[in-house]
C-alpha cells in the first residue's frame, strides 16, 4: 500500500511500510525503518537506527545505470554493468549497449533468486561485447548454487564487437526448474568471428524459446563465421537434461548444434524446430554433432542445408527425428556410430551419402522419405540389427 506521511509526524520506535513511503518534509526516526519498496525523502532525513529498503519488484532499467553514451549505434550506453544484480528484474530498454570488460557476468547466489533479465526484443536491445573473451553470462557462483531456479532471460541481441574466443559469448549455466530463455539473437557481424555463440552448461528442467546464432560467412575461421552455434554440455559429473528447445536457427556456422558431456550426461532433450543452414556448401563443416553420454534426443522438425556432414551421432541412445530435410551435403547426411535405439524419417536431397550405420549400432529404424540426387542412400556396416 502507499502511505503519505505529512510533515510533523514523529516516529520514536519503529515504522514498517509494505510498499512506497514518501515523506514531503523532514524525517526524524530514532528507531528502525523498513520499507518494502521505495523510500523517498524530499526534505532532510535523520535516522537514529537502521534503515532497510527491500526493493522486491522494482524494475531496474539498465540504461539508467550507464555512465556514458546516448543509446544510439554511434554512442552506445557504457558503464551500466553495475545495474545487473541478483533477485531484481533488470530490463534493457530498446537501444545500443556496449561493455568493454571481458565479461558482463551476473553472479546469482540464491538458488531461488527468480532473477529476470529482459530486453525489448532481439531486434531492439542490442548489447555489443567488445572483449575478445567477453561474455554475457548468467551463472551460479559460490557454495550451494548448483542450480538456479525460475530465472527468466529474453529479448536480447548479443553482438560481437571483436573476434570472440570465449566458451560462449552468450552463456547460461546452472539453470533449473522454472527457468526460461528465449528471443536471443547472437550476431557475429560481417567483421568478427565467434568461437561459440550460445552455451548451455549444466542446465536441466528448463524451457528455451527462439535461439538464433547468425554468422555471416560459411567458411570456418573466416571473418563473420561462427565456429559453434549452440553448445549444450555438462562438466560437473551429474546427469542433466529435461530441456525443451522450441526453435533454433543457426546460420553460417562451422558446426551448428553440439551436444556433449565432459563428465556427467544429458538426456531427454526435445527440439521443436532445429534449422542449421549455411549460405554455401563448405567441406569440413557439420550441422549437428552428438558425442557420448546422451540419450532420448528428439527433433520434431530438422532442417539441414549446405554442410560437409549433416548429423553425426556417437554412442547416443534413442535418437529420433520425427520429420526432416537434409540437402546439399558433400559427405554423409546421417552417420550413427555405436547407437542404441532410434528412428529417423527424413527427406534427402543432393547428398553424397544418405544413412551410414556402423560400430555397434543396433535397433534403428530408418523410414525412407523422398530421395533425390543421393549417391549412396543406405549403408549398414554395424554389428547390430537395424531396419530400413
Amino acid at each position: 500500500m502507499v502511505v503519505g506521511v505529512p510533515e510533523g509526524i514523529s516516529v520514536s520506535d519503529w515504522a514498517h511500510f509494505g510498499a512506497t513511503a514518501t515523506f514531503h518534509g523532514n524525517v526524524g526516526i530514532t528507531g528502525s525503518l523498513t520499507v518494502g519498496a521505495t523510500l523517498t525523502v524530499s526534505g532532510g532525513g535523520v535516522f537514529g537506527a537502521t534503515v532497510t529498503t527491500r526493493i522486491l519488484n522494482t524494475v531496474r532499467y539498465i540504461n539508467q545505470y550507464a555512465t556514458a553514451g546516448t543509446g544510439i549505434s554511434g554512442s552506445p550506453w557504457t558503464g551500466w554493468e553495475s545495474g545487473l544484480v541478483e533477485g531484481i528484474p533488470c530490463h534493457f530498454p530498446s537501444g545500443y549497449y556496449s561493455t568493454a570488460g571481458t565479461s558482463v557476468g551476473v553472479t546469482l547466489t540464491n538458488t531461488t533468486s527468480r532473477t529476470r533479465i529482459t530486453g525489448d526484443g532481439s531486434g531492439s536491445s542490442i548489447i555489443t561485447i567488445t572483449g575478445g573473451t567477453g561474455q554475457f553470462r548468467i551463472y551460479g557462483s559460490g557454495a550451494g548454487t548448483r542450480v538456479l531456479q525460475s530465472v527468466h532471460i529474453d529479448g536480447l541481441n548479443i553482438t560481437a564487437g571483436a573476434n570472440n574466443s570465449s566458451a560462449g559469448i552468450f552463456s547460461v549455466e546452472n539453470l533449473d526448474a522454472g527457468s526460461y530463455v528465449g528471443d536471443i539473437l547472437v550476431d557475429g557481424t560481417s567483421t568478427f568471428g565467434i568461437t561459440t555463440a550460445i552455451q548451455v552448461l549444466n542446465c536441466e528442467n528448463c524451457n528455451f524459446g527462439m535461439l538464433t546464432a547468425r554468422g555471416w560467412a560459411p567458411t570456418p575461421g573466416a571473418a563473420g563465421n561462427i565456429a559453434t552455434g549452440l553448445n549444450i554440455t555438462t562438466d560437473d559429473g551429474i546427469q542433466r537434461g529435461n530441456m525443451n528447445f522450441a526453435q533454433c536457427h543457426l546460420t553460417n556456422v562451422a558446426r551448428g548444434l553440439s551436444i556433449s558431456s565432459s563428465g556427467g550426461s544429458l538426456d531427454n532433450l526435445f527440439f521443436g524446430v532445429m534449422k542449421a543452414v549455411n549460405s554455401s556448401l563448405v567441406s569440413g563443416t557439420t550441422a549437428v554433432s552428438m558425442a557420448g553420454n546422451a540419450e532420448q534426443i528428439t527433433f520434431g522438425d530438422l532442417h539441414i542445408e549446405a554442410f560437409g556432414f549433416g548429423l553425426i551421432a556417437t554412442s547416443v541412445e534413442n535418437l529420433t527425428v520425427v520429420n526432416g530435410l537434409v540437402s546439399q551435403i558433400s559427405g554423409t547426411a546421417f552417420k550413427i556410430t555405436n547407437g542404441d535405439g532410434g528412428r529417423i524419417l527424413c527427406r534427402l536431397n543432393g547428398t553424397s551419402g544418405g544413412y551410414l550405420l556402423d560400430g555397434t549400432t543396433t535397433r534403428y529404424i530408418i523410414q525412407q522419405g523422398t530421395v533425390s540426387g543421393v549417391t549412396t542412400h543406405y549403408t549398414d556396416s554395424s554389428s547390430g540389427a537395424n531396419l530400413l
